[in-house]
Order: C-alpha cells, then structure tokens, then sequence
C-alpha cells in the first residue's frame, strides 16, 4: 500500500495537506520539554504527524530509553485518509520496513560506504522514528470527539471552511489547559461576520492569543491555492483547582457531610449500561485525583521552602515509578479502559458467539486496548468487526467440526465408531458422523492434583465442548432451548456427576482415560451437519436437495441411498429450509438475530 496516495478529483474536498516548511513552523512554538501527549484532529495523511515523530525523536529523553515519551493521537473523517493513516501508524509501515531492511541487510552493511548501505542506514532510522513515539487513530468526526484524556497540545490544519467551528472544539477540549497551535482562512479572522466566528475572536481575546499571518503558504504544496492563512497560537493556563475536601473541614462542626454511594444504573441496554459505569467510575476518579492536586500543597512533608513532596501520595497500582508524585490521568484512564475491555471481552454477552480461536484473537488485542476510550461508538465498531470475522469463518469451522467428529480422530481406537462410511460421488473414501453417538478425546479434563484426584476440570471440560455447542447453535435457527453450557457442567461436576451430563444439544460422560462419549440428543441437527460437510467435499451428487428421489439418475440414487436412503432423503426434501442451510444463510442469521440474542442483559 502506497501510503502517500491520495485522489484529488473531487474539487470540493476539504483537504490541503500542510507544507513541510509550514510544520516546522507550527513544531517550533511547541516546548518539548512540557509537552508529552499530543493531538492531531485533522491529520489527513500524516505530514503533521510524521514531522511530529521526527522532532520527538531528536528530543527523546534518556529515562525513557529509545522511546521519544511523546505520544500522538490523531482524528480523520475521511476513511479513505484514515485508511492511510491506520496502514502508517498501525504496523503495516513497520512491517513494510523491516522486510525492506532484511533483504538490504543480507547484502551490505550500513557502514560499508555504499548505496545500499546508506539506504539501510536511512531505513533503520526511520524504523527507530516510527517506533520511538506510538500514534493512535482515534476517532474520526474531531466536531463530535469527546474524551477525558487531557493533551498538552492539539496542532492542526482544519478544514478552511469551518475551521472557527473546529478551533472552537479544540479550545474546549482543553478546558483544564495546554495549547493549541490552528491554522485558519485569514478571512475567517479578519472578517467575524458570523455569530461562531464573534464567539471564536471573542475566545482568542480572552486567552491573548498569538496571530500570525502568512501570504501564499499553500502555492507550492501538495494541493496549491493562494488564499492567506492565519497561524494562530493560543496558550491556555492550567486551570486552578479548588479544594472541596479542605473546604468541607472547616465546616465539619457545622454540617456532617454525608458521602454519596454508587448510584444504580437503571439502562435497560447490557453496553449502554457499562458505558454508564466506566463514565461513572472516571468521572468520580478523576474528581479524587483533582482534589489531590489541590490539597496538596496544605500537606507538604517539611516547611522548608521550595519543599514539594506531599507526606501523603496517590499513585497508581500499576505505575512502576512516580517522578511527580500524582497520579496522572491520562496513566489512570489507560489502565481503568483496559479493565473495562477486558472485562467486555470475558463477558458472554457480548463474545458468547465467537468460536475458541476468535474469542483468543481478541483476547490476545486487550494489551493495546488502553488506548481506545470505553464508548459505544468504539464497541460498536468492534462488535461490527467481530459478527463479521465470525460470518466470515463461519463455514470453516462448521466444516472444522465435521472433520473433528469423523477422520480427525480415526486414529484412535475409540473413535473408530464416530463414522459410517459410503461411496460418494466420484469417490469410496465419504463418511458421515454416527447420529446416535460420537467418542473425542479430552485429555486434561482430570485434574493432576493428588489433593483433587478424580475430580472434574469443568474449565477444560467446557472448552472440550464449547464449539461442538456453538456450531450447533449456528445450525439451529433457535429452535431448540437448554441449560447454559458452563453452569450445567459446573453444577454436576460439583456433585460428582460425570456421566450423561444433560447439555443443549447432547448428554456427555467423561472418562479418566481421556475420553469423551457424546449422544445426541437432537439426531436431526447431526443429520444436517453431515448434509453440510459432504456437500462441501462434493461427497453428495450435485443435484441434492434439488431433484426428488425419483427424478435421480441410478447413480445418484446409488449415492443417495448409501449416504441415508429414500425415506430419510424425503425428509429433507420436505424441509430443505432447514436441512439446506447455506454460509451466507447461516451469516445473515447471525448479524440479524444471533448479536441481538447475545448481548441482552
């Protein structure tokens, strides 16, 4: 992907990707030696970013080793440039890099003077640039972003055509202080003949903010145009917190303060309503550690002067080291969004459909999920992206299944009963799985312990049975209803129970060898899994489920009759609805009821 690339045909797009020597001007009012998190919200293709990057990592502090301490979120609407951007700051530049830097590396050295070896050498740089400072895109509309993270600085190149709109937002996202550094239509300044562009002059009076204007900055760059611009800096203060706690002590003897408890979340909707606990629990956290900072200086651990450590600290569990001694919001919000997803990615309300193999993708993500902010607009998202993967893999692992209860465990001797085999069509090597009963191995489902011996691992012994469950389930169109899988195994291996376990769709009993028997309880769904599995082996003639029986030439009858006869073909012929059952089908089932089903409360 060519991370550079951008169509311009259509004239009215908003996009004028900023000039290098412009940049470096916006970089230059920056302090970075105050300035750590960062904001981009019209990031466009990146040149704001990528310069951002470069200038961190030639001012990248020693305690922070080959990290620059600089991070940078950014925010595009254009899915086309946010597409651009998630390639660059996601991984996909990175890789792209250190294949290019491998297959140089097996040819020269970067120090052997060549061609090669200084492109090498140019190469591993900017590996060490991109790596040095991490960037996140995260979110796309910047008018409608709202997040409790604070940013030192938001630097950006809005939409001329309403960008009073958008430095109004960035002067209210930083409400408790830092800078912003916009470039503007001079127009939008020199002429306020609209009520926003009143409210944004008015603003930029309040906070004295700086205004440079430039002529012809746009001529020579990417996408030229000769209208002035106005660079306009505006720096506002750290806001003075007020402490209610040393407030509220002087009147101790006047009033008994009472404290408020959590409140009860009433939100029929199972994410509406752990939405509304995260920003509970933030709201209320971030309340503490402001009124840390307020009172801090009333107790301070000696009167000595220029004295500033507190006898009492807030830190965070997590942090490591506390060279401020408070506790950073921003380290506080990464830590409690990461509790939150994690969380949501145990619940089976919201994962419940995914497949084993899904469900540990997902999981294996929660290390960079601190960086996402706990909304419904992100939950969305990731729930669209996993009912898709799931739609998307459906087949294979029903088919995964199939092969499971049949060939994949022929090689055990107790398995050699899971199949009937028959001729297929154009082959002898078909087979079906026995619709009364089918052996797996589970070895593991025994603990080990000697303390424990005999007794039921009811965690391995429900990931033993967890997809066979949910393969059902996807076969099923919901007609058949039954005990939760995890409580049922829980309860009867509780009581000792390990045979003819009652589930959904089967009993099963477990055996120390490492076995474990299956009987159906629903033979039709079994029925429909085999349906499933040998048309997708052309097993079965082409003309199943779409001729009669009568109307089959002898060798497909022959085929027929091997597979399930006439009076069980019959069967399906009347019900081809539910025997017949389609990925796509099965897919459309899925996103229209199954994630509706999963996540009720």
């Amino acid at each position: 992907m060519n991370s550079n690339v951008v169509n311009y045909a259509n004239e009215d797009v908003g996009f004028y990707p900023t000039p290098s020597d412009l940049v470096d001007k916006m970089l230059d009012l920056i302090d970075w030696d105050k300035s750590f998190t960062i904001l981009e919200p019209s990031a466009g293709k990146g040149n704001i970013v990528d310069a951002i990057q470069r200038k961190a990592y030639l001012r990248r502090y020693s305690r922070y080793g080959d990290k620059s301490g600089v991070s940078v979120d950014c925010i595009e609407i254009d899915p086309d440039l946010r597409g651009i951007l998630e390639y660059k700051y996601g991984g996909g530049q990175a890789t792209e890099l250190r294949d290019r830097i491998r297959s140089l590396d097996s040819v020269c050295n970067e120090y052997d003077g060549s061609e090669n070896g200084r492109q090498l050498k140019a190469l591993r740089n900017e590996e060490h640039i991109l790596e040095s400072t991490p960037v996140v895109v995260v979110y796309d509309d910047f008018l409608t972003f709202t997040t409790y993270k604070r940013y030192d600085v938001i630097v950006m190149n809005p939409p001329f055509a309403n960008g009073d709109e958008h430095l109004i937002h960035a002067l209210t996202l930083l409400r408790h202080g830092g800078k912003v550094i916009c470039l503007l239509n001079a127009e939008t300044i020199r002429n306020p003949y609209t009520n926003r562009r009143k409210a944004l002059i008015a603003k930029l009076d309040k906070y004295e903010a700086k205004i440079r204007y430039i002529q012809n900055a746009f001529r020579y760059s990417e996408r030229n145009t000769d209208v002035e611009i106005a660079m306009v800096e505006v720096d506002i203060p750290q806001k003075e917190e007020t402490s209610f706690i040393f407030e509220g002590l002087k009147k101790a003897q006047e009033a008994k303060t009472e404290s408020a408890g959590p409140q009860e979340l009433t939100s029929g909707d199972f994410l509406e309503q752990i939405v509304q606990q995260f920003n509970f629990e933030v709201n209320g956290t971030i309340r503490l550690i402001r009124e840390y900072e307020a009172i801090k200086p009333y107790m301070l651990s000696s009167f000595e002067e220029g004295c500033k450590d507190a006898i009492l600290t807030l830190s965070l569990s997590k942090d490591e080291r506390n060279y401020f001694q408070v506790c950073d919001v921003n380290k506080y919000l990464k830590i409690v969004r990461m509790k939150y997803w994690r969380a949501l990615f145990k619940n089976k309300q919201f994962t419940g459909a995914l497949t084993e193999n899904l469900l540990e993708k997902y999981m294996n993500m929660l290390d960079s999920m601190g960086d996402y902010d706990f909304t419904m607009f992100n939950i969305r998202a990731f729930q669209q992206k996993m009912m898709s993967e799931l739609v998307q893999g459906v087949g294979e692992t029903i088919l995964a299944l199939f092969d499971k209860l049949s060939e994949a465990h022929s090689w055990y001797p107790e398995c050699g009963t899971n199949i009937h085999y028959f001729n297929g069509w154009a082959t002898n090597k078909a087979h079906m799985i026995n619709t009364k009963k089918v052996i797996i191995p589970t070895y593991g489902c025994y603990s080990s312990y000697s303390w424990e011996s005999g007794k039921l691992n009811e965690s391995a012994a429900c990931k033993a049975l967890s997809d066979l469950e949910k393969v059902f389930n996807y076969l099923d169109n919901g007609e058949t209803s039954g005990p939760d899988l995890r409580e049922q195994v829980k309860a009867y291996a509780a009581a000792g129970i390990t045979k003819k376990i009652p589930l959904k769709y089967f009993f099963a009993t477990f055996y120390k060898k490492g076995t474990c028997h299956i009987e159906w309880r629903v033979p039709e769904l079994v029925e429909k899994l085999n349906i499933y599995g040998c048309q997708r082996k052309n097993w079965l003639p082409p003309s199943y489920g779409k001729k009669h029986y009568a109307d089959m030439t002898p060798e497909e009858k022959t085929v027929v009759d091997e597979f399930q006869g006439e009076e069980a073909y019959a069967k399906v012929m009347a019900r081809t609805d539910y025997y017949l059952m389609s990925d796509a089908a099965i897919g459309v089932k899925l996103l229209t009821t199954g994630a509706e089903t999963e996540l009720q409360p």
